[in-house]
Parts: structure tokens; sequence; C-alpha cells
């Protein structure tokens, strides 16, 4: 399922069924918690000490130095509920469930497909050579496994909230894209726990945004941005 070009925050559920499709991403059924240093070393690039992924100056080079960028897809995923789960949990739990959806989706991707946090609760990945039906039903398996993977650590429901953007709709550039992923996933956070949002259906931001303006991805443990 995939939302239709021109809606307005049309909504993908996140979590149910799964469509086959081909590119660098490993499908397969939920996994259970895999530490930073079962990451590959590729995907493992110098960066966040608790995930073990880049950091988004990284993540963006990596997308820059792609001889083609035509039909890369950015998936922006959010963590829905950690103030809540720090809250109830503590801290020490909150940092497992981030380490843990961090290697979930790591995991799930095959090269050249990098993963990196972008945000305290946040992460983005890249996959190349998608269409749109593609990168929902991406976005569905990823989103699915790192779910299963946080929840076990947590010992309760976690939830993914996850935003799309293809260079197709939005050639802006890398940092430009993963803007647009980003405020399609608070679009999705918005909407409801658990849901895809294409940056497409997102109305256009007025104002700065903090990927735009080039400011750094700040590394805070364990806390709602």
């Amino acid at each position: 399922m995939t939302t239709r070009p021109g809606a307005r925050a049309q909504v993908v559920p996140a979590r149910r069924g799964r469509e086959r499709h081909d590119g660098p991403h490993r499908s397969g059924p939920p996994g259970g918690f895999v530490g930073p240093e079962e990451i590959p070393s590729k995907k493992r690039a110098p960066g966040d000490p608790l995930t073990g992924l880049p950091l988004r100056h990284g993540f963006l080079e990596a997308i820059a130095s792609r001889p083609e960028r035509s039909g890369t897809a950015i998936f922006c995923v959010d963590i829905d509920g950690m103030r809540a789960l720090n809250d109830s949990e503590g801290r020490r739990t909150g940092d497992a469930v981030i380490a843990a959806t961090g290697a979930a989706i790591a995991d799930a991707l095959d090269d050249p497909s990098i993963a990196a946090r972008d945000g305290a609760d946040s992460f983005a990945f890249f996959v190349p050579e998608l269409t749109r039906d593609a990168a929902a039903a991406v976005a569905e398996d990823v989103s699915s496994r790192a779910s299963s993977a946080a929840s076990t650590v947590a010992g309760s429901l976690v939830t993914l909230s996850v935003g799309v953007a293809l260079w197709t709709e939005d050639p802006a550039g890398p940092a430009g894209l993963l803007g647009a992923a980003r405020r399609a996933a608070r679009s999705a956070r918005e909407a409801g726990s658990g849901r895809t949002v294409f940056a497409a259906d997102v109305p256009p931001l007025e104002g700065p945004d903090l990927v735009l303006d080039g400011l750094p991805c700040p590394v805070v443990v364990g806390r709602d941005r």
C-alpha cells in the first residue's frame, strides 16, 4: 500500500503486511537485538558511541559521493514515545532501545545502503533505485523489524514513525532530501504512532530548517528532541 500523489499527509501503516520488492535491503522476519559490534564495519563508521552508526555529516557525504542518485529514497525513522519510556523504565532501558533500533535498521540493509543516527531518538537510512511502491514496502519491513527488536528490549510495544523522501520527488540535494524525510517523519508522528508518511504528501516548510541550515546532529542519548 502506498500514498497517492498529491494527497495531503496521507499515511501508510508501517507495520501491516509486507510487499515483495528488489533492492539493497535485506528482507526477512523481524529479528532480535544485535549490538553495535555486530554491525558490519561499513555501516559502523566512527560516529555515535551508543549505536556505532555514523552521524548526519557522514551520512550525507555517503549519499553525495554516489555517482547516480536518481531513484534514491531517504528514510527518517523516529522512535515513538521515548520520553515516556525513559520516565517509566529509566534511561538505561531507553539507551538499550535506541541501540537495538539502530542495530536492527542497519542489519536490514545491504550495500550500498547506509544507516545513521540522525537525532536523539531518530535514525536515517537511504536505499537506491526505489519506486514509490518499493519504498513503502521497505519502510514497512524495516520498521517492523526495528520495532520488534526495540520492543524485545523494552518489554513492551515500541512503535516507529517513518518519513520517506524520494529523489525524483525532491531534487534538492542530500541535505534537502533528508530535511524533507524528517518533516515527513514528524507528520507521521503527529498523525499517530507506527505510521509512514511520504514527503511529497506534506505541505512545504515555511521558514528555516535545522538540516537545511546545516546544524550538526546532536548526540543526546535517550531523550526526545
